[in-house]
């Protein structure tokens, strides 16, 4: 029997299907196949740990696009749907969140479903193992900066949120934080002018003494984790949740869906 590695690549509105972890496990991945039963795909994929980071061609467009995730992620349900946590993202040029996948990682194939946040449809996702040598492909997790806004966007219509982040002196910063979640609930939670030390490649909010998270910075993404009491930072948001991966604005290039008006 082989021994299977599982990771989580995305959370999709699927209530029975199971979502694997795989924290500590670390590698460098190339496979081709389909999405659905006639999208021709090449994707690469490199894990850290918990962080995921690749490219996914689409051959027939000649199309690539960037991934970005956290593994593993989490499943927050609302009345409409499940809402979308820590996973990988498919992030295009204009910092839209259009896909997302799950998987799991056998001896030489991956197998699991591709999701369009655009669409809201499901599709299979049949990929095998491609030895291939790519050259120019930087790995490293090595944060481009700290500073400046960074954007979480899903599709057209779905969550929307942004960090934005400015130096005071030194390591000292000054941040703002807002999500909104989507239409027709529309709750929001806002977080402004809130002061933190940055510390390398991350930063701790002490919201107050039942609220703790934590900033992480690596390449072009920042992403919040929860360090203690998630379930008290409600920041009288009704529940939003600031646990996702943000993408740097000069990445992003500003996207944004119809929820927000700027």
């Amino acid at each position: 029997m082989h021994k299977y590695l599982y990771l989580l690549f995305a959370v999709i509105c699927t209530p029975n299907l199971l979502f694997a972890k795989a924290p500590g496990n670390s590698g460098f991945y190339t496979w081709e196949g389909t999405i659905g039963e006639n999208i021709p795909i090449f994707v690469w994929l490199s894990v850290h740990d918990s962080i995921m980071i690749g490219e996914i061609t689409y051959k027939k467009k000649g199309s690539t696009i960037r991934l970005r995730g956290k593994n593993p992620g989490t499943v927050l349900e609302d009345f409409r749907e499940m809402f979308y946590g820590p996973a990988i993202y498919e992030f295009e040029p204009g910092g839209r969140i259009t896909g997302m996948l799950i998987g799991r990682i056998g001896a030489d194939s991956l197998v699991g479903k591709w999701w369009s946040t655009i669409r809201k449809k499901e599709y299979t996702l049949a990929l095998h193992m491609k030895d291939t040598v790519l050259t120019s492909i930087d790995t490293s997790l090595v944060p481009e900066q700290i500073g400046g806004r960074y954007d979480f966007v899903m599709g057209n219509v779905g969550d929307e949120g942004h960090l934005n982040i400015r130096s005071v002196h030194g390591s000292k910063i000054v941040f703002d934080l807002v999500m909104v979640t989507a239409n027709p609930v529309g709750h929001t939670a806002f977080l402004e002018k809130q002061t933190a030390i940055v510390d390398q490649d991350h930063f701790t909010v002490h919201y107050d003494s039942n609220c703790i998270f934590t900033v992480w910075f690596c390449k072009d993404i920042a992403y919040i984790q929860y360090e203690k009491n998630k379930s008290e930072c409600d920041f009288a948001g009704m529940g939003v949740e600031f646990d996702r991966i943000y993408l740097h604005r000069s990445r992003s290039r500003g996207g944004k869906n119809k929820n927000t008006k700027q």
